[in-house]
């Protein structure tokens, strides 16, 4: 086992933080669900949001009268307590006397699993019908079911549009589709008559878009190997979910959102340090980070929706 000491901030890498920094995998879709943003705290709180936006009161004001007040806003908050996650991999000495990007290479190698060990976080959380409220989840069966030629994907979206703006006073912006869905709306026989009635080309994510109205379309192809396995587990999987999330370029847990990944400041780092004896080089990279579904009404989930 590698040698104890204790890790401070102030002892990462600069260089190989840059480098986990700067990973990224084109193909998760994590941050787009779950935005990330950066806290001061380990332990902290959020707030809970309520529907004060959305309320009309009366504007008009009397001649010398006082003027309109309304209620203070929703200042109900929940707490947080941020999980440190970190990986470290091993170089031997008379590997890195052979090739002085090793440390580089491993660098980026527990970015990477770090970065999929979050993904699976935040798939697990929007598939699961416990993650939301009462009502906004729904199992499909028969021929409601996508892969039934007679269903109508179109009125199941609109029917979960109509859902979440009940409660929220404004349309989900987001699909996430698992993978395998994605693939049968582009076969759909609905789906293809409303595009080629609407003659807006063939079915692609662009083109859903405009069949689902919806700003944005993004599709959970990330895989993983379990354990002892030597198969790929899709981490997206027959299913399809509607979200509001923050537009904003600069997420900031002060505004109505699904959710958001909080993270600490500084994260993550990545730093070098030897094990006993010295002939091994440890490479690991820290994340301190909890991703948090805020709204639950903020969204609407589909399962079993193949058969």
């Amino acid at each position: 086992m590698a040698t104890s000491r204790q890790y401070d901030i102030a002892t990462a890498n600069p260089v190989l933080t840059n480098v986990v920094r700067g990973y990224g995998n084109n193909s998760f879709v994590a941050d787009q669900i779950l935005p990330i943003v950066e806290v001061d705290s380990e332990v902290g709180t959020y707030r809970d949001f309520g529907a004060d936006r959305f309320k009309i009161y009366d504007t008009v004001r009397a001649l010398r009268a006082d003027s309109n007040r309304v209620p203070a806003a929703s200042q109900r908050r929940l707490p947080y307590n941020l999980d440190e996650h970190d990986l470290e991999e091993p170089i031997d000495y008379r590997e890195q006397a052979s090739d002085m990007k090793r440390q580089a290479n491993a660098a980026n190698r527990v970015a990477e699993l770090l970065t999929l060990a979050r993904e699976s976080r935040v798939a697990t959380l929007v598939q699961a019908s416990g993650t939301y409220a009462g009502g906004h989840s729904s199992a499909l069966s028969g021929t409601n079911r996508f892969s039934h030629d007679s269903s109508d994907p179109a009125a199941l979206i609109a029917s979960a549009k109509a859902t979440v703006a009940s409660k929220i006073g404004a349309d989900p912006n987001l699909l996430v589709l698992s993978h395998d869905v994605y693939l049968r709306l582009l076969v759909h026989p609905a789906i293809k008559e409303l595009i080629k009635y609407a003659g807006i080309g063939v079915p692609t994510i662009e083109s859903l878009k405009t069949i689902f109205d919806v700003e944005k379309i993004i599709v959970g192809k990330g895989v993983y190997q379990a354990q002892g396995a030597t198969s790929f587990t899709k981490l997206f999987s027959n299913t399809c979910a509607l979200l509001f999330v923050n537009p904003s370029t600069v997420p900031d847990e002060e505004n109505p959102s699904f959710g958001y990944t909080l993270r600490k400041k500084g994260m993550p780092t990545a730093d070098v340090y030897s094990g006993p004896g010295g002939k091994v080089t440890l490479v690991r990279s820290t994340d301190i980070n909890k991703s948090i579904v805020m709204g639950n009404t903020s969204g609407f989930l589909y399962t079993s929706v193949l058969s």
